[in-house]
């Protein structure tokens, strides 16, 4: 599913977000309702990881904020 120009909006329950084209997703990526229904986001491979645990491996990292 190609969503590289769409913005997504905070939704009411029972979905998670809502896109400029009128998708509501659920927290899973599933469209439940709109043009797309029955579709699903690509999932992103990500990693979560605590900043102490990043400087033990990274001594020197500057942290920003």
């Amino acid at each position: 599913m190609n969503l590289s120009n769409v913005s997504f909006n905070l939704d009411q329950p029972p979905g998670i977000a809502i896109d400029d084209t009128g998708n509501r997703f659920d927290a899973d990526g599933n469209v439940f309702a709109g043009p797309l229904s029955g579709e699903k986001l690509n999932k992103v491979d990500q990693f979560m990881g605590f900043w102490f645990a990043l400087a033990a491996f990274y001594p020197d990292i500057q942290l920003m904020n």
